[in-house]
């Protein structure tokens, strides 16, 4: 009997092989989208509804025809409308696609966009849902890690020439000759206005190493790197959440100011996902050392949200929060040696609280047994001194896991993904450098980038269920 060749294709595989065709074989995924892909079943009735009542029964264009030409727009990286519209009159099956008889204008786009973001949103948050049972196939574990970071769209404005912060620059080194310490590039920031000059939506900030004027989005992604949300901090989110947002204070501190914006910005970010999505099993949360706030350990630890532990490097400018005979990283210190003690465990028992058990700095684990070394131990004890910590201060124990382990380490590396996801959607879906300082356009280009990664996945998942005979067809 000659063996089935047939066999189950791994969703990774696909996913990754799907990937590559976005950015080397448009085509064959735009062909392989048509085929398994229905914007039809995700968009929400309440974006039909608004869409209908503003378009008239008389309306020349339909829904799906936008939604499939923009989605079109960021899948190919086609940074303009016009250059979009272009491509959408040359290819007559593009516009089979988008259900266009005769391509909309430049007009008609934009008003899309502007008049529609928040249904493009909810459009996101469906695709979201839909796609959270595959996450949960793929990798219950990461899908149900919640990764956090910020980033800016730099907008259309004179100040992001590079020719302005130059100028004031060079004027700056100019005085800093003959004065040692002072530092040009903070006086810079400094002096440069907190917005530009015709939007002042458009806030100066530091992103990726740069000064910049831009729009500042808060992103929320899973351990495997799929967008979970795409938050505006804009005058509309701060005035929904004006008790906690503070952002409109600059100091002469880049790095200071991106710390405390991102540190207000993670109770309303992370608190309106989970209230859009209560079904969502969320364990662990990550984020960078911008997150580090007593207040955030709390929310997520102890707010009822299921967390159950926040891999948050310490940020060392937060010196108000440091505990005599601790480390940085949270570890009781041993003086005398000048080490950190060793983390041995958890200890757990009947009717007490969980415990970290540390031990000193210079003993060695051998036989089951603890010996130290130490000439000059602080206790009789042949295994020296051995400290126990409660996990009650949130901040230097947020969960079961101390910093600085391999564990943590390892948890931590995950954070990684969100700094490729964003990336890919400014790269390969064309949303780094818009023509446009409109934070609506902006927003809603960076919603489809969302989009676009979310669709890919149904197809991956799609594709992946079917036998190996009739998938050569469709990704050879």
């Amino acid at each position: 009997m000659i063996p089935s060749r047939t066999k189950q294709i791994n969703i990774f595989d696909t996913y990754e092989e799907l990937i590559k065709k976005q950015k080397d074989e448009t085509p064959e995924f735009i062909k392989l989208m048509r085929e398994n892909f229905k914007i039809e079943d995700y968009i929400p009735t309440e974006f039909r509804w608004k869409f209908n009542k503003h378009m008239g029964r008389s309306r020349e264009y339909l829904l799906e025809g936008f939604i499939n030409a923009l989605l079109l727009q960021r899948i190919l990286g086609i940074p303009t409308i016009t250059l979009l519209r272009n491509i959408l009159i040359l290819s007559k099956e593009l516009r089979k696609f988008c259900y266009f008889d005769k391509v909309p204008g430049n007009d008609k786009f934009t008003r899309f966009k502007k008049d529609f973001k928040s249904e493009i949103k909810l459009l996101l948050n469906e695709l979201v849902t839909a796609t959270e049972p595959i996450c949960q196939k793929m990798n219950s574990k990461l899908a149900s890690t919640l990764i956090m970071d910020t980033t800016g769209i730099e907008a259309y404005v004179k100040e992001n020439n590079d020719k302005y912060f130059n100028a004031i620059l060079q004027n700056l080194k100019e005085y800093a000759k003959d004065k040692p310490g002072f530092d040009p590039y903070l006086a810079a920031y400094a002096k440069m206005p907190s917005h530009a000059e015709k939007n002042d939506e458009v806030r100066n900030m530091h992103v990726n190493g740069e000064f910049c004027y831009a729009h500042k989005y808060a992103v929320l992604t899973n351990g495997l790197g799929l967008i979970r949300d795409i938050v505006p901090l804009d005058k509309e989110f701060k005035e929904k959440h004006k008790d906690c947002i503070r952002m409109e204070d600059k100091t002469d501190s880049p790095d200071l100011d991106k710390t405390v914006s991102d540190s207000l910005s993670l109770k309303p970010v992370v608190g309106d996902f989970l209230c859009k999505h209560p079904e969502f099993v969320c364990h662990t949360f990550i984020g960078d050392t911008a997150f580090d706030a007593i207040e955030n350990y709390s929310f997520l630890l102890k707010g009822g949200h299921g967390f159950k532990r926040a891999v948050i490097p310490l940020n060392p400018r937060n010196q108000k929060y440091q505990t005599p005979g601790f480390d940085q990283l949270g570890r009781p210190f041993c003086e005398s040696a000048n080490l950190p003690f060793q983390y041995a465990d958890v200890c757990k028992g009947k009717n007490r609280a969980p415990r970290m058990k540390w031990v000193c700095p210079l003993s060695v684990y051998k036989k089951g047994k603890w010996r130290t070394s130490c000439e000059n131990p602080c206790t009789k004890s042949l295994c020296g001194r051995m400290i126990y910590t409660y996990t009650d201060d949130c901040r230097l124990y947020p969960g079961a896991v101390p910093r600085g382990t391999d564990h943590w380490n390892n948890i931590y590396r995950q954070r990684t993904v969100i700094e490729r996801t964003l990336s890919y959607c400014k790269d390969v879906y064309a949303i780094a450098h818009p023509r446009t300082q409109d934070r609506h356009t902006i927003s809603a280009d960076f919603f489809f980038a969302g989009i676009a990664q979310l669709v890919t996945l149904i197809i991956a998942d799609k594709i992946s269920a079917k036998p190996l005979s009739s998938l050569r067809s469709l990704i050879a």
